[in-house]
This record gives structure tokens, sequence and C-alpha cells, in this order.
């Protein structure tokens, strides 16, 4: 009995699968869909498009086969002043430092010239100078002593002044130490003109305030040598 139902199956399996199976590949092929068909006239729309943007580049001057833009970077105008200004200061500043040694040569010259071959007439001056003094003060004439004491109290304090001054200005342009290299002369024959030009015009005048003006006078030239000796020691220690 099992064996017959057995064979029952297997006939209908055997007649009724090859069109189970068909059947359904019938099926699949139906729910596929085929592609859609292209529309002429959305192509025609495309490529309308597609040439008015071509045609709009080259009126922009774009180039309608080139991917990549390259863009040149602008720089504004105030950055470009400041660069134009800070290369121009560096090169005044190289051309300063390129003269530097020529022009301290020519001033150290002057200097030696003026101290070596007129510093017995600056001596000679300033005795004069006090003469004048104790004579004006004897007589009661003091215009021609005073006009002399105001010459060589200006010369000397000039004098001072403007070396500290170029003292410390061609040590940090060069290096150079224009005290040192100029002699004691440079200092000395200053202070002896102005130490006789103080002294006249204590002579005539008992209340003249000369420590207070001498003190005055001494102020920037200490400044000076304390700036460029320690700077010089600074550099040879670093």
């Amino acid at each position: 009995m099992a064996f017959f139902a057995f064979l029952i199956v297997a006939a209908g399996f055997l007649l009724y699968a090859p069109g189970f199976v068909t059947g359904r590949s019938a099926a699949v092929q139906n729910t596929v869909q085929p592609a859609a068909a292209v529309n002429p006239d959305d192509s025609a729309a495309s490529g309308a498009r597609s040439q008015s943007m071509n045609n709009l580049k080259s009126e922009l001057g774009i180039d309608a086969d080139k991917l990549l833009v390259e863009e040149s970077a602008v720089i504004p105008p105030a950055a470009e002043k400041l660069m134009h200004g800070s290369q121009r200061e560096a090169s005044t500043i190289e051309k300063i430092r390129v003269a530097a040694p020529g022009f301290y040569a020519g001033v150290l010259d002057s200097v030696r010239y003026l101290f070596s071959e007129h510093g017995s007439d600056i001596i000679a001056l300033a005795i004069i100078i006090l003469v004048g003094a104790i004579v004006s003060k004897c007589t009661g004439f003091y215009n021609l002593s005073y006009l002399l004491c105001r010459l060589g109290w200006f010369f000397s304090r000039f004098s001072l002044a403007l070396f500290s001054a170029a003292s410390i200005l061609f040590y940090f342009v060069s290096g150079k130490n224009l005290w040192r290299d100029a002699g004691g002369a440079s200092f000395l024959i200053p202070l002896a003109m102005l130490a006789a030009s103080s002294a006249a015009f204590k002579i005539m005048d008992s209340n003249y305030p000369v420590w207070n003006r001498l003190f005055g006078s001494f102020v920037l030239p200490i400044i000076s040598g304390i700036i460029v000796n320690a700077a010089s020691v600074s550099r040879i220690v670093g």
C-alpha cells in the first residue's frame, strides 16, 4: 500500500514539476520590465542646454574643455605697499652698513687732524679766556670776556655732545668705538676748554652755578661711555 502511494506521488511529480518550473520562469520574466526608451525630445533639449552652456563659457572667456580653473593670487594694495616699503628699508639699512666703514674712517681722520693740529691753539684759547676773565674783573669791562667765555662754553659742550652721539651711532652701525680710536685728546681738549670757560664765569660772577653746568655737560658723555663699553663687553662675552 505504501509502495503504491509512493508510485502515485512520483508519477505526479514527474508530470507536473516541469510545468511548475516553466510557469515560475515565465512569471519572473514578466516581472522584469524592459529599459525605457530614450525620448528624442529629451535628448534634443539636453543637447540644447549643453550648447547654451558652452556658448556662455566662451563669452565669459572660460575654456569649456579645461577641468581645473587656475586663479592667480591677488595681493591687496596695502600689503603690496607694505612689502615694498620693507624691502626699501632693508635696502637702505644695507647701504648704510656698507658705507659706514668709509664714513667712519673719514670722521676719525678729521677728528684726529683737528685735535692734533689745532689742539695747542684750543688750549691757548682756554688760557686767554681765563686771563681775560681776570683782567675784566680788575677793570670792570666784561663784554669781551663774556663773549669769549660763551664761545668757549659752546665749543666745548657742543663738541662733547656731538662726539658722544656719534660714538653711540658708529658703535651700533659698524661696531667701532670712536672714543677709543680717536684717542684721549678728543675728550681732554674739550674738557680743558669747558673747565676754563666755567672758571672764567666764576671769576666774573661769584654766584655762577659752575658745578651744575659742569654736571649737565658731562651727562651725555658719561651715558655714551657706559653704553659703548657695556655693549663692547657684552659682545666680547657673547
